[in-house]
């Protein structure tokens, strides 16, 4: 039995582990989902991409080595806030502004996981914090994959498998198109030509229905598909990272059962879809997560499960060098139970969290020892680390941009820390957690980020401070900067520009209400939207005593309130009012309209006609239509009509006439009568032939006679005969061969059959 227990502890702790991550790398909303945070400017970029090595890149600050690599950094006094970027600066020995400029013909290209494979996150531009809403565009669902951007085109996928080209200036479609309707989209990522789009298996209510994942790839101009490849027998497939003409992805296999990992690959795939190569692992399965690339060294992490001997190896990261098609080393979690977040790579040194064990990106469990660690990227030593105390990051990747570290935590903070790891320059606790769908992206003056209630905000990287936050709504996304513009997702997606000018309107600018009966309450919706990041206050209220709207109080710069009308006093036709608003930055008002109408007398119609029905049918289904959940008594029984006015009910019939009365009253009191009746006739009606059972005949023509019940229907072989008022008949038969089965039957109007077979002989003369 203990044995029996144990077994069962596993199995629950790996179909938590790995499906949640798998369904996560399917970018569901309650686990990490496997984003593709895009946000970098292309001269960060180009550091990982060896095709664009005829541009001039700034000169970034060399971390020294550290001579105890375990040693925990202790947080230092903060400096003061005004010094704070000044001693980073001088400390990294930064460049100026008018030498690290980047070169203005080159478009913006912003692709990968936080904008290069290098996971970076950092854009190397100044920006601004005077920005306002320029447009909103909504998509299918409640979330989608991070943005791509490549000059004036935005790119994306949606939760429902369509793929959006829009415009950066004002979100025009430019293409849409559906790849795939049964499966999740794991992530997307673009080259200067193509854009390639990740799914995963096909999930069902019965499980796994199609253990395989497919990578497209389509044309950047129109979104047409130009190729798919289907990877057979994997469970989980990474986003895919475009790195010049070639794409990486990489997958995790496990056994038929579900029950062992069976090893990994990392594919690098021409622009074409050809297999350039494959770099495999035993035993671990790549789990999906974002591959980390720079230069010739490729990184991922893996997984190891096996039911069978209980084993749970939590992710490693594995390394290769793609020139030698060899693996160059394996860095494991220090901690029994830890966990490796997402690697970032600057220079010669991978920067990486280590965390209580946990599940999706930025959640986990309890708060408890974290650590960052900083690791060399050609041997996997581990130069340095600094400790936190319960503290967990999840598998946050840290940001790094020029100045320092940047990175968030799953309890809410941030952190700004030296590249030697050696002090804090500041800490910041927000009066949230952060989203599990964002990362942490920085300009060269500010951070930008999304909290778990989607509200989006910029950061000073001086001291921590708000600069501004704006309400998105859920499941917000890593923001992508261009320099003049931010872009965000949240229920839609956001595009923020110093361009534009802060405007105060609603939506809707009207409410008209059609035909409502007297009596009714209605309830609509608006929203107040303040396009500027500058906090709006104010208050809502109704103009009339019959409207009232929640909440009162205006807090956020895109809110949402509901007017409820109350028609109970009302008169009959077409009654005005408005929604007063009154704000910080000025007033709007809603005009408001609703035709209320006296109710009609209660009308029901049922399925059996006034006048009754026979049936031979033991048991009578009641059918019929009235107004929504109108109460019904029918003969003795009582039902409720459902929400679109329809009712049933089934009545068990006794021979003869059975009565049916049926009393209907609406929810206002109203009521409608119905009276018919059904007689059930279940007794086949009386049949009479003047002709033997075997009749042998001379000529071939010859007279049929009998009697029935009046009112039936009388067939003579298929020819309906007409009866006398008292039932009989008389019928002239043609007999077309030499011996025949002559068939009489009579049928009542409950559809009983009573039949006659005669066989018919003629003789001849």
């Amino acid at each position: 039995m203990k044995k029996l227990t144990h077994t069962k502890w596993i199995v629950v702790v790996v179909i938590a582990f790995i499906f949640v991550n798998i369904l996560s790398t399917l970018d569901l909303p309650s686990v990490h989902a496997n984003e593709d945070f895009h946000l970098q400017s292309y001269q960060t970029l180009f550091l990982g991409c060896p095709n664009f090595t005829n541009i001039t890149l700034p000169q970034y600050y060399q971390p020294g080595k550290s001579s105890h690599p375990n040693i925990s950094a202790v947080p230092e006094e903060k400096l003061p806030n005004t010094n704070v970027l000044q001693n980073a600066h001088s400390e990294f020995g930064i460049l100026s502004s008018d030498e690290d400029s980047p070169p203005e013909e080159t478009p913006f290209y912003f692709h990968g996981f936080k904008g290069n494979s290098q996971h970076t996150g950092y854009i190397h531009q100044e920006t601004s914090h005077a920005i306002s809403m320029l447009w909103r565009y909504p998509f299918y669902g409640d979330y989608i994959t991070d943005i791509q951007t490549y000059g004036d085109v935005l790119y994306f996928a949606d939760h429902s498998g369509y793929i959006h080209a829009i415009s950066k200036k004002d979100a025009s479609v430019l293409w849409k198109y559906p790849l795939e309707e049964k499966r999740y989209v794991v992530g997307i990522d673009i080259s200067a030509t193509h854009m390639y789009v990740t799914y995963g298996p096909i999930f069902s209510r019965r499980g796994i229905e199609d253990d395989s994942c497919l990578l497209y790839a389509v044309d950047l101009q129109t979104g047409k598909e130009l190729w798919s490849k289907r990877i057979e027998q994997v469970l989980v497939i990474s986003p895919p990272l475009a790195d010049g003409k070639d794409i990486f992805i990489s997958t995790g296999k496990m056994n038929s059962t579900f029950s062992k990992t069976m090893g990994g690959d990392i594919h690098q795939i021409s622009e074409s879809g050809e297999i350039i190569q494959t770099l495999s692992i035993e035993d671990f399965a790549f789990w999906g997560d974002y591959l980390t690339k720079s230069g010739s060294i490729i990184m991922g992490g893996a997984i190891r499960y096996d039911q069978a001997t209980r084993t749970i190896v939590f992710p490693h990261i594995y390394a290769f060098d793609l020139e030698t098609q060899r693996q160059i080393w394996t860095v494991k979690p220090l901690g029994e139970n830890g966990f490796l977040g997402t690697p970032s790579v600057k220079d010669d040194y991978m920067y990486i969290t280590e965390n209580p064990m946990m599940m999706g990106r930025g959640r986990g469990g309890p708060a408890n020892e974290s650590w960052l660690q900083k690791i060399h990227l050609q041997t996997g030593k581990l130069e340095k680390s600094m400790r936190f105390s319960e503290e967990n990051f999840g598998r946050f990747a840290p940001t790094l941009a020029q100045d320092a570290i940047y990175l968030c935590s799953f309890t809410g903070r941030m952190y700004c820390i030296n590249y030697n790891l050696e002090k804090f320059w500041w800490e910041k606790r927000f009066d949230d957690r952060f989203s599990y769908f964002t990362e942490l992206m920085a300009s060269k003056n500010y951070l930008y980020t999304i909290l778990y209630e989607g509200d989006f905000l910029c950061i000073d990287k001086s001291d921590g401070s708000i600069k501004f936050r704006y309400a998105t709504g859920s499941y917000g996304r890593m923001p992508v900067v261009t320099g003049e513009e931010v872009f965000v997702s949240g229920n839609v997606l956001y595009c923020f520009s110093e361009n534009a000018l802060p405007i105060l309107f609603v939506e809707p600018s009207s409410i008209i209400i059609g035909e409502t009966k007297q009596g009714d309450t209605v309830q609509r919706q608006f929203q107040i939207v303040w396009t500027g990041t500058d906090v709006l206050e104010g208050s809502v209220a109704g103009a009339e005593s019959w409207m009232q709207v929640t909440p009162q109080k205006i807090t956020q710069n895109i809110q949402t309130f509901y007017l409820t009308m109350d028609t109970s006093a009302l008169p009959n036709g077409a009654t005005s009012g408005q929604v007063l608003i009154s704000t910080n930055k000025g007033k709007k008002t809603i005009d408001v309209e609703i035709h209320v109408i006296v109710p009609q007398p209660l009308t029901i119609q049922v399925n059996i006609p006034l006048e009754g029905i026979v049936t031979k049918e033991k048991e009578f289904t009641i059918e019929g239509e009235t107004e929504p959940f109108t109460i019904l008594e029918i003969n003795s029984l009582t039902s409720v009509a459902y929400a679109n006015g329809y009712f049933y009910e089934r009545l068990r019939l006794q021979e003869g006439e059975n009565p049916i009365e049926i009393k209907a009253t609406a929810k206002d009191g109203r009521q409608a009568y119905f009276r018919s009746i059904i007689i059930k006739d279940s007794i086949p009606p009386f049949l009479e032939v003047d002709l033997p059972m075997i009749y042998e005949t001379t000529s071939k023509t010859f007279q049929v006679c009998g009697k029935t019940e009046p009112g039936v229907k009388l067939k003579i072989g298929s020819e309906e005969v007409p009866l006398e008022g008292d039932g009989s008949f008389e019928y002239q038969y043609t007999m077309t061969r030499d011996d025949e089965l002559l068939r009489i039957r009579s049928i009542d109007a409950a559809d009983n059959i009573t039949q006659v077979k005669i066989q018919l002989l003629y003789t001849g003369k």
